[in-house]
């Protein structure tokens, strides 16, 4: 939704990252920034954005632009992680649960709200695939509210988007963090567990050595979890199922073109994957 851009000048490289004005989240972005500025000045390899009168948003007329310094690295995809990356990411995102991001402003955690009539009227050309489904995304839409009832009573702020392709690496021990535009207030083991899908979600499938590296790795930093393994299961698959409804909806919008049919798939293996393997789940994070 944003466009970005490295530039270079005779000052050094930048990412200046053109910021889509109809979204109107200026305040929304400065209140991530500062959460990522906090992270970093607690010893966290966090990308933070250059300052203009103390704002990360520079408005210049009709345009408003994030400038961040440019961070040589590579991203890894999932299908090229291996056990020692992720066991670094895992560490680190215990690392960033433990710190103090306290941010009034912070985006706050919310339930996904998934409405039965809002299918039938987006579902168009997937509907073959996704009717024989529906009563099952509905259980798991009453399943992820009541988990979330119980979720929610232990948060904290964290990035809540630390997914391979927002890890610059530097070497294979080491990375930074980038696009904090999501970081907001969050259940810690539930981000967890989505971090641990997204580090094994590709498009061939999940790879379920991926899923369970990432959650004993993140138990062994943590310690003692204190979650119910079902509720942290049902409140990610919620938000799968609201990533389905979102990219039927988006894909009658202007927006930036989504490849729904590969985003749909991929959800679906997500899916399955956490009801079919939530007893080995639940096995790693009690044990």
């Amino acid at each position: 939704m944003h466009h970005t851009f490295h530039v270079t000048t005779e000052q050094g490289e930048f990412v200046v990252k053109h910021l889509n004005q109809e979204l109107e989240q200026f305040h929304t972005l400065e209140v991530t920034e500062a959460v990522a500025t906090a992270a970093k000045i607690q010893g966290f390899p966090a990308r933070t954005a250059l300052l203009c009168d103390k704002k990360a948003v520079f408005i210049d007329n009709a345009h408003a632009y994030i400038i961040y310094p440019y961070l040589h690295g590579d991203m890894i995809s999932a299908e090229q992680l291996t056990p020692q990356h992720i066991q670094h990411m895992a560490t680190a995102s215990a690392t960033l649960h433990q710190l103090t991001l306290s941010q009034p402003d912070a985006p706050t955690f919310k339930p996904f709200m998934i409405q039965e009539a809002e299918w039938s009227h987006y579902m168009g050309s997937f509907s073959h695939v996704l009717t024989p489904r529906l009563s099952q995304f509905l259980e798991i839409a009453t399943r992820h509210l009541s988990a979330f009832e119980r979720l929610k009573q232990h948060t904290v702020v964290s990035h809540r988007d630390f997914t391979p392709g927002n890890l610059l690496w530097q070497n294979d021990h080491s990375f930074s963090v980038i696009d904090w535009e999501l970081a907001g207030w969050i259940n810690p083991e539930l981000e967890m567990l989505n971090n641990a899908i997204d580090t094994a979600n590709t498009e061939s499938g999940i790879k379920t050595d991926n899923v369970f590296c990432y959650l004993a790795a993140y138990k062994q930093a943590m310690g003692h979890l204190r979650e119910s393994p079902m509720d942290l299961i049902y409140g990610c698959l919620g938000s799968w199922v609201h990533w389905i409804l979102f990219c039927l909806k988006r894909q009658n919008h202007d927006f930036k073109p989504l490849n729904t049919e590969k985003m749909i798939r991929q959800s679906l293996h997500v899916i399955d994957f956490l009801l079919e393997n939530a007893n080995d789940i639940a096995k790693i994070l009690l044990n």
